[in-house]
């Protein structure tokens, strides 16, 4: 378990986790009716802390074609950050996450941006704990998003 939150922190600021995931699966609706492509098992988890109260999961997934990758982000703020020390967080205790949008981009093989992001605002939260998160959110544009991964 300790390879999976990363060094002692002291203190509290900007940094990332990277979490491999023993499962991850994510999804998002368009009207309540259809899975939209690009979307199933993700492969890894990496929560960013921008500064002590926002935050961003990005659900990263191997693309459709050999080298390419995407990520599902959602994002929002907490009352509990994550503990970060030059730039390396742990996640100590359980927190929620209130989210404020999503985000999805495709990346080609060379880690490059190979679609335009596609982002909406949305409201839901995600539950983070040392060994899973779960997440869902919905948009004013009838989207919604569940993301859920074990660690």
């Amino acid at each position: 378990m300790a390879s999976l939150i990363g060094q002692p922190a002291a203190a509290q600021g900007e940094g990332e986790l990277v979490l491999e995931t023993k499962s991850c699966n994510r999804s998002r609706m368009m009207n309540k009716l259809k899975q939209e492509p690009n979307q199933g098992p993700c492969a890894k988890v990496v929560i960013e802390q921008v500064d002590g109260n926002a935050i961003t999961i990005h659900f990263w997934a191997r693309g459709d074609e050999r080298g390419t990758s995407n990520s599902l982000s959602l994002a929002g703020t907490t009352k509990t950050p994550l503990s970060c020390r030059l730039n390396k967080c742990r996640l100590s205790q359980p927190l929620q996450l209130e989210l404020d949008n999503a985000k999805e981009v495709d990346y080609d093989n060379k880690g490059t941006e190979s679609s335009l992001p596609s982002a909406w605002p949305a409201v839901g939260s995600c539950q983070l704990s040392p060994e899973a998160v779960s997440c869902s959110a919905r948009s004013l544009f009838n989207a919604s998003w569940q993301a859920k991964a074990t660690f």
